[in-house]
């Protein structure tokens, strides 16, 4: 049986990543790339993808999509581009891969909101401009975390980390950013983990409730106990002695 195209490993640098994981890492760097030469060229590409909680909440919706698959700092794109990879390809192969790219979606859809909405009691947030592919990164980050505990890998490519404490590093890292750059700046960093959190852990949490429904509905649709008169005694009174039986 053949696998769904999104689903098929590509090979890339010696490396197997599945189509989905590799066509949001080339339409990232990709579309980073044109971003900034039709910006440069007079289009208004940039500041019509970022992230404005002002603009969104006056109507500009696609806005809550857009800010979370470009970044134009080349250095901040090559390593988000490997983190996507890294991360993706295992995430990819765990979910499948249009359960993946609709999970980064849905991060970066959430995470827009919720940055949006804090817009509204934070005038910082409300007045900054958000455009980058690290939220998500940080997010896959953090998904891998919790499904991969105990697998180690090399943080920062130099040391090795479990799982668990790969989510610790990651969440003070991005602490010490923001205590030096500015917290409204990585308010969609901390949400987009957040989101990310949620889902992983609420997802498992549901399953885990259907799949006990299932098994208990067989047992639901019991019309329950009742007493069928029979054995020895039949006919007998009600008392120490009564032999009718259970069911």
């Amino acid at each position: 049986m053949r696998r769904p195209f999104l689903d098929r490993p590509v090979a890339l640098l010696g490396q197997y990543l599945p189509m989905a994981s590799l066509a949001l890492i080339v339409f990232t760097v990709v579309g980073s790339a044109l971003l900034s030469l039709t910006t440069r060229l007079g289009v208004s590409s940039i500041s019509a993808a970022l992230l404005s909680p002002s603009l969104v909440l006056g109507g500009q919706l696609w806005r809550l999509l857009s800010w979370g698959f470009f970044e134009l700092d080349g250095q901040n794109l090559v390593f988000g581009a490997l983190m996507l990879g890294f991360f993706g390809r295992d995430l990819a192969a765990s979910w499948g891969g249009m359960r993946y790219l609709l999970v980064c979606a849905g991060v970066v859809f959430f995470a827009g909101s919720l940055t949006a909405l804090l817009g509204l009691v934070w005038g910082d947030v409300a007045r900054s401009r958000y455009l980058s592919v690290w939220p998500l990164a940080d997010a896959l980050t953090v998904a891998w975390s919790l499904l991969f505990p105990n697998r180690t890998i090399l943080f920062m490519f130099v040391l090795p980390a479990a799982g668990r404490n790969l989510l610790y590093a990651t969440l003070g890292i991005t602490g010490l950013f923001a205590v030096m750059y500015g917290f409204s700046n990585f308010a969609p960093h901390f949400l987009a983990m957040g989101v990310m959190y949620a889902y992983v852990r609420g997802g498992a949490a549901l399953a885990a409730q259907m799949k006990l429904n299932r098994l208990l509905s067989p047992k639901r649709g019991n019309p329950g106990l009742k007493v069928v008169e029979g054995g020895w005694n039949k006919g007998a009174g009600k008392g120490p002695n009564d032999s009718r039986w259970v069911h």
